[in-house]
């Protein structure tokens, strides 16, 4: 069984964040959930939130995910 992309799976959950716009926090706190578990490229989630217009976004996913909480 292929393991899956979690970069992906994060990124769905920053876009219903991003693009729901009713202040969705469980899914921000979906993607730090998953973010924390699994390795993944966080330049390239980086990335993927400015192309989307999400850099503030990505600022209050990062500090979720560096809290140790």
């Amino acid at each position: 069984m292929k393991e899956p992309d979690w970069v992906s799976c994060t990124e769905e959950e920053l876009w219903k964040y991003v693009y729901i716009h009713f202040n969705a926090n469980e899914c921000l706190d979906q993607a730090a959930m998953v973010a924390k578990r699994h390795k993944f490229d966080l330049n390239k989630v980086k990335k993927w939130c400015e192309g989307e217009g999400g850099a503030k976004h990505f600022e209050e996913f990062k500090n979720r995910i560096e809290k140790k909480v």
